[in-house]
């Protein structure tokens, strides 16, 4: 039963990272790395547990029903929170090689040099990849 029960965390850690790093490059609409979208998956499942320990700790034993559930809803939020702030900050301290912005330029001054007014006119259909 060892194997099976160990077979069982370790998949549901591998979906929980994966669900946490997905969802955060969903919120924030940008797309990442699979390194960085690992660090953050597991971050996020890092700093789940505290997260939601603080927060039950204040949750009265004598509330209704749904209080706990906003807490833990509250917990996945701010879980959610600490992973895309990561995501945020790895994409500022990484300087890319190639960036939209650097492509975009250099394209747009080649088809100044060359005479290609369909580029410059954002005209798609005539340009080959």
């Amino acid at each position: 039963m060892d194997v099976f029960a160990g077979l069982i965390i370790g998949v549901t850690v591998v979906v929980l990272v994966t669900v946490m790093a997905l969802v955060a490059r969903q919120l924030l609409g940008v797309r990442f790395g699979l390194t960085r979208l690992l660090l953050a998956g597991c971050l996020a499942l890092a700093v789940s547990g505290p997260i939601s320990r603080a927060l039950s700790s204040g949750v009265p034993t004598e509330s209704s029903a749904i209080t706990p559930l906003w807490f833990l809803f509250l917990s996945i939020l701010f879980t959610l929170l600490v992973a895309m702030v990561f995501l945020v900050v790895a994409e500022a301290a990484v300087d890319p090689p190639r960036s939209a912005a650097t492509r975009v330029r250099r394209r747009t001054e080649h088809a100044a040099r060359s005479g290609q007014p369909d580029i410059l006119a954002g005209d798609r259909r005539t340009v080959a990849s």
